[in-house]
């Protein structure tokens, strides 16, 4: 049951439908579901040598080209839903996605007569980390904390701060004075992983910047040819596109291009858009640094 529930969340997180936690209700379906009994396979050969399993391998998959290919013929000019991408994160309990892992390693377990693993056994071997997970959390989280303590304080010398190495295992402490960040080159500037291009993203009339505004403010403050521009993997603009295309995109308020091009709505508390951006004249070894517009 665990399976099922834990399944069937993550297939509807991926497919964008609404998610129910009804557990009796999905109790009432099972009791009412009739699954036909196993039949195995008639003339399945299974390959005993390397040279039978390169055989198999290469007429199944052939065969199955075979069948896609038909599948994609009846589905024609279709055009799926756009599918939403599940980013494993194993600290948030809500999101069921320990609770599916667990779930379908113990089913595999019991199939191979092997002993299953409880919930936090699951978690620690999945998040390849030490046994004493809160410990090792506390300390970290103790060290930042004390690295606070001094930015409230203002002090303005970087000796007064501290980078830290733990490994609990062993055990191991050390402190040493950070090193500064490393220096990139572009376009004749010099800048670090702290630095931002800062663009107001609202006009001198109040209105939301467009892709154009975006583009012409680079030229005109930071002398920036604009070739390329991203969002995070999302292609925004691209100076070799045709101009019909390009027409377009320029005229588009840039929350809107976001949603457009990715599928995913800006959300209303969002205070910047971070891009990436190739600009022409740009050398092969040098690195721009990322756009801000300030949304609010």
């Amino acid at each position: 049951m665990a399976f099922i529930l834990a399944a069937s969340r993550l297939f509807a997180q991926t497919h964008r439908l609404q998610v129910s936690g009804d557990e009796v209700a999905a109790r009432q379906v099972l009791l009412v579901l009739c699954l036909p009994p196993f039949q195995p396979c008639q003339g399945l050969h299974i390959p005993t040598t390397d040279q039978e399993l390169k055989e198999t391998s290469d007429t199944v998959d052939e065969e199955r080209l075979t069948e896609l290919r038909k599948v994609l013929e009846k589905v024609g000019n279709h055009k799926p839903n756009l599918m939403e991408p599940i980013h494993f994160e194993k600290d948030d309990n809500s999101n069921f996605h320990l609770n599916f892992i667990v779930a379908a390693s113990n089913l595999r377990a019991e199939n191979y007569g092997i002993p299953t693993a409880d919930w936090l056994q699951s978690k620690r071997i999945v998040g390849r980390i030490v046994p004493a997970i809160a410990t090792t959390t506390a300390a970290v989280a103790g060290l930042v904390c004390l690295e606070l303590y001094k930015l409230v304080w203002g002090h303005k010398d970087l000796g007064s701060y501290r980078q830290s190495f733990l490994r609990l295992a062993e055990p191991m402490f050390i402190c040493i004075q950070p090193c500064s960040p490393s220096k990139q080159q572009f376009c004749q500037k010099t800048w670090t992983c702290w630095d931002r291009i800062e663009v107001p993203g609202v006009t001198g009339s109040g209105e939301e910047m467009t892709l154009g505004d975006l583009r012409d403010h680079l030229q005109k403050e930071h002398g920036l040819a604009l070739r390329m521009l991203l969002y995070r993997e999302a292609v925004l603009y691209a100076a070799f596109w045709s101009s019909e295309k390009l027409k377009e995109q320029l005229a588009n308020r840039l929350t809107e291009l976001v949603h457009c091009i990715t599928g995913k709505a800006v959300p209303k508390d969002c205070r910047f858009l971070e891009f990436q951006i190739v600009c022409e004249g740009e050398e092969e070894d040098s690195t721009p640094p990322p756009v801000h517009v300030q949304l609010h």
